[in-house]
């Protein structure tokens, strides 16, 4: 059931608007997410470093990092794998 529907010109051009509204409004959404994500990753390597490791990187340090990683990997699984976290601790 297939219907044509006649769109005027004005009609199109609205939705052509419309449509670049969203599509601005999307990108938006990817850019602050993405900034967001930045200062967690940051907060996460920072709280670590100054609390649990107290800004040392002795042999004791890897095993509270080894805890912390498996702790959040658990509940977060990939954006807290080891290779991420250590990055994040390189981070700040």
């Amino acid at each position: 059931m297939c219907k044509n529907i006649l769109v005027s010109n004005q009609d199109e051009i609205l939705i052509n608007e419309l449509s670049l509204l969203i599509e601005q409004s999307k990108k938006q959404v990817v850019v602050q997410a993405n900034i967001n994500l930045t200062i967690l990753f940051w907060q996460v390597g920072h709280r670590i470093n100054n609390e649990m490791l107290k800004n040392k990187r002795a042999d004791y340090a890897n095993k509270i990092v080894a805890r912390a990683l498996r702790q959040l990997e658990l509940k977060y699984r990939r954006n807290f794998e080891k290779k991420n976290l250590r990055r994040m601790l390189q981070f700040a």
